[in-house]
């Protein structure tokens, strides 16, 4: 999961040339890529229990994209949206 929580600042800074593609085939595929990882967060982690560093424990609701944190998440029954990288564990469970 580390490599998801990357400030899309750092994923699209001076993105490299590929030879015989063009800048949007790039952003493209770029785009696309991100749009995986994001479903496939959103697959792994929604309905799955978990606890925060603060403390906080409960379900996860949603999977956001944060252009300044990566992915975040909301939990049921409190209000606001952490970052991944605030998940202290994950409940060994199926998700939904």
């Amino acid at each position: 999961m580390a490599s998801m929580h990357l400030p899309l600042g750092l994923i699209f800074t001076n993105p490299p040339a590929a030879k015989g593609m063009t800048m949007s085939d790039d952003w493209t595929k770029r785009a696309t890529n991100i749009l995986r990882e994001l479903h496939a967060a959103e697959t792994e982690l929604i309905g799955r229990g978990v606890i925060l560093t603060n403390g906080k424990a409960g379900t996860v609701d949603h999977v956001f994209l944060d252009e300044v944190h990566g992915l975040r998440i909301s939990i049921g029954g409190h209000d606001g949206k952490w970052p991944i990288s605030t998940l202290k564990l994950l409940d060994s469970g199926f998700a939904r």
